[in-house]
Parts: structure tokens; C-alpha cells; sequence
């Protein structure tokens, strides 16, 4: 499925367009979060500009740019539940990455592995689901602590870019509605608003005034 704009010719003239709030994927939103005078393209992919094609292109390598995961990390393996409706996204560290501290940075030696989920956006309607083994590591000043992974922040139970999609859904509507939608409890609405309201804090507090008036 790609998301056409409006005029836009059709890239694929053998594929069938239909206004987007048509797809069954819109149809439950409120009319302020379906994106207007848009198409949906049913089909396969293409070659051309502004088209990804991921023919040859493996589901592990796949995700693994859509998580921006390129570094200390990569996708192990994928793995689609159709009865539940879920996909699992396996993410590993990568072997002989130097452990370090995620509090002080100091390198640290691994101590164990924790098995950790986080709920991540939707993949062509399917529930998708990251799952890791995080490593914890022993560190001289700190003990033992869990090392930071780059999809989700501490404690949370969600990916950043889910917790971006709920606080979006938030200003469009109610906390009801979104926890209907996006089959959230209340409890975890909250808990992502309120790691929201800290990282506003956090950026309010790092900006020092350039320019101070006085009347």
C-alpha cells in the first residue's frame, strides 16, 4: 500500500486507486487524522523516484531501516502470527560490541540478559512487536544496570515512534477514543504522557535565554 497525493498521477497505471478514507485502516478515525485528498495504491511496489521496492529485499534488512537500527544493534529475525494478528520484530545486540555504562559511559563488563517488548507501530495492520534479550552490565560506580536501547526510552513499554503516534492522536482526540483505537489501557495513555511532559521539561530546562528585556 503507498499513500498517493492528490492530482499525483498514478506511478502504477495497472494498480487500483481509491480515496484513502476508503481503507479500512482510515475508516475508524476521526475525520481530523485521515489524511485529506490522498489515495491509497493497492499493489505490488515499484522502481521508480519516491517508490521503494522491497522485491529482493529481506524482511530482517528491511526493518532494520525502518528501526534506523545500523550501529550496535540488528534484526535477528521477523516473525508473523496470523491468528493473533501480531508481527515479532527479534532485535540482538551485535557481538563484540564494547559494553558500557549508560550512566557514567564507562566501559563495563556484561553481567546478563533480560528478555524486554516494546509495541511499535503497526505494520500493514498488524500489531508489531519488538523483542530483545537487553543486556545489563556491571559497572563499578553504578552496579548492575541495563544498557539503553535506541528504539524506546527506560522503563517504557512502548517504541518512541509508537509514543509519538499516541501524543499526536491525543491532540486530535480523547483519551477514550484513543484508547480505544489503539487498544491501550488508561495507565499506559498516561504513563506516555507523562514521559512527554519530561522530555519537554528537559528541553525547556537546556535552553538558556539569549536576551533578557527589562521594562
Amino acid at each position: 500500500m503507498f499513500i498517493v497525493s492528490h492530482g499525483e498521477k498514478n506511478p502504477l497505471p495497472d494498480h487500483k486507486l481509491l480515496p484513502i478514507e476508503h481503507h479500512r485502516k482510515f475508516q475508524h478515525l476521526p475525520r481530523a487524522l485521515v489524511p485529506q485528498g490522498r489515495r491509497v495504491l493497492f499493489g505490488s511496489s515499484s522502481n521508480r523516484v519516491g517508490y521503494v521496492s522491497v522485491a529482493g529485499m529481506r524482511d530482517k534488512e528491511l526493518y532494520a531501516q525502518i528501526l534506523g537500527i545500523h550501529k550496535s544493534w540488528r534484526v535477528a529475525d521477523v516473525e508473523l502470527k496470523e491468528p493473533t494478528g501480531e508481527v515479532e520484530v527479534f532485535v540482538e545486540r551485535k557481538p563484540g560490541v564494547q559494553q558500557t555504562c549508560p550512566i557514567c559511559g564507562d566501559a563495563s563488563s556484561g553481567y546478563d540478559k533480560r528478555r524486554r517488548r516494546w509495541r511499535h507501530l503497526d505494520t500493514c495492520e498488524y500489531k508489531t512487536i519488538l523483542v530483545a534479550d537487553v543486556p545489563r552490565v556491571q559497572c563499578k560506580k553504578h552496579g548492575v544496570v541495563m544498557v539503553k536501547v535506541p528504539w524506546a526510552e527506560p522503563g517504557s513499554r512502548f517504541s518512541v515512534l509508537f509514543e509519538a503516534l499516541v501524543i499526536n492522536w491525543l491532540k486530535e482526540a480523547s483519551t477514550q477514543a484513543v484508547s480505544r483505537q489503539l487498544e491501550l489501557s488508561w495507565n499506559a495513555i498516561d504513563g506516555i504522557m507523562q514521559r512527554a511532559v519530561k522530555r519537554g521539561m528537559a528541553r525547556r530546562a537546556s535552553l538558556d535565554p539569549k536576551h533578557i528585556g527589562v521594562d
